[in-house]
């Protein structure tokens, strides 16, 4: 049997927390023959050092085993790094992985590009109306079509998302009306001129209540799904906002919507994404959000549905790594 595949697995210290990628991912060693030919992964963390920066990538450096932390190893070329960065995510960091010499999962300029709320408006097919904007006219004249959610392209975790309709501006901690000094357009420290886009708007779907769906995939394959659930009254469905999440599966609509999102994101070098989808007010399912940065929820995926989730991913990179097709 070919030896374990190596993975490490990097956030912004350069450190990983067992707790946060628990040690059931570290593959079980075969037993009896059934196991012959079963592909393995060897998982690790890179050695915690905030003060080393990017540079720790480079070149041959050491990690720990996640059983052994006090023993470190060399980084032999062929290591795969695996990278559970939260968002934002960061461009100086993400060019010094590039120039290193191990293989980067995802690719850190396929996240730069991804990553953003943004690269929705490339799926026109499979999301809700959607719309770039830059200015308050723009949000004055998109928020007249129907009530719609404002999502910041800076932020995450459902930080600063704003709800507008009637007039009326709901923040998720009051309401205030749509006037220009309640639409926050650009960071202090940038021009309030600057023609970047600022948020997302997106039409507001009225069966939130019927949760935001997170679909695991990996090399083009769906591995789990789970819906979170907002809390009563409440319209953001982030656990993080008071949500809650319950085992699903994917529609068939999602599955379609997969198969046509997934080579997109492959040829950008993006192997593990998870993609969120809400109920429109037709009953079906649209893309809400992509995550390519930081996707979580593997352990939990296998442990709702029964199903070897974690195996799956490690043949996800395998496949990936060899060029072969989702299988």
């Amino acid at each position: 049997m070919a030896a374990p595949l190596q993975v490490v697995v990097a956030d912004e210290n350069f450190s990983f927390a067992s707790q946060r990628l628990p040690t059931a991912l570290a593959p079980r060693p075969p037993e009896g023959e059934g196991a012959v030919g079963k592909r393995h992964a060897a998982f690790g963390y890179l050695q915690s050092s905030a003060a080393a920066g990017p540079e720790k990538v480079e070149g041959s450096k050491g990690f720990k085993t996640p059983n052994s932390p006090t023993t470190s190893y060399l980084l032999d070329p062929a290591t795969v790094i695996w990278l559970r960065l939260p968002p934002p995510a960061d461009a100086n960091l993400f060019a010094a992985l590039d120039r290193a010499g191990n293989r980067v999962l995802n690719a850190p300029r396929g996240i730069l590009e991804t990553g953003s709320k943004d690269f929705l408006v490339n799926f026109p097919d499979w999301t809700t109306d959607i719309e770039l904007l830059r200015t308050y006219a723009e949000v004055e004249a998109f928020t007249a079509r129907f009530p719609a959610v404002l999502k910041p392209l800076r932020e995450y975790g459902g930080r600063g998302i704003l709800r507008v309709e009637d007039g009326l501006v709901d923040t998720g901690e009051g309401t205030l009306p749509l006037l220009p000094e309640n639409i926050p357009l650009a960071p202090a420290s940038e021009p309030q001129n600057s023609a970047a886009p600022v948020y997302l708007g997106m039409r507001y779907l009225k069966n939130v209540s019927e949760g935001d769906k997170r679909i695991l995939v990996v090399n083009g394959r769906i591995l789990g799904a789970s819906v979170r659930l907002p809390a009563p009254g409440k319209w953001l469905c982030n656990v993080s906002q008071g949500g809650r999440s319950e085992p699903a599966e994917p529609t068939e609509r999602e599955r379609a919507m997969i198969a046509a999102i997934a080579p997109v994101l492959l040829q950008k070098g993006v192997v593990i994404f998870g993609a969120d989808t809400l109920v429109d007010d037709a009953g079906r399912r649209v893309l809400s959000e992509l995550n390519t940065n930081s996707i979580g929820g593997f352990p939990q995926a296998e442990a709702q549905s029964g199903r070897p989730v974690l195996q799956q991913t490690i043949d996800g990179l395998y496949d990936f790594l060899a060029g072969a097709p989702a299988r």
